[in-house]
């Protein structure tokens, strides 16, 4: 079994991702972001990022540490990271805003995000009802 561990706010995770795991999940686009993150997160004694996700369209980090105070550094660290993901687009790394139309929050660039709605057969069902916007037919 797994080694369990958890974060102040009580969220519960058996599995560490890598780096490496992160980065083919979220694309490239975040690549850079997350080299720098584990880089100043290696600087700290003894923490660990163990997971990340996607949260309102930003990459929200979370660690783990025994020691409090060392713990509050680095979420300081990766709230700093999340904040500047809001605005790097998560297919190309260039400059991006959060797409707040879509069903799921993504942030994406202008081209990019034109890429992310040619996949689907029908784009209209990303949207959320009523936020289609230019992309509603009348």
């Amino acid at each position: 079994m797994a080694k369990r561990h958890s974060n102040r706010y009580k969220c519960w995770y058996d599995k560490t991702f890598t780096k490496e795991q992160m980065k083919e999940y979220f694309g490239d686009g975040w690549g850079d972001l997350l080299d720098k993150a584990f880089y100043m997160i290696s600087l700290l004694p003894d923490v660990e990022i163990c997971s990340a996700r996607r949260c309102y369209g930003m990459l929200h980090m979370y660690a783990r540490c025994e020691d409090e105070l060392v713990l509050s550094a680095a979420e300081g660290i990766l709230w700093k990271v999340e904040r500047m993901s809001a605005m790097v687009c998560e297919g190309c790394g260039k400059q991006g805003r959060r797409r707040t139309e879509l069903k799921e929050t993504h942030n994406f660039c202008n081209d990019c995000y034109l890429i992310y709605l040619n996949k689907v057969d029908d784009p209209m069902t990303l949207f959320l009802p009523g936020r289609e916007g230019l992309f509603k037919e009348d």
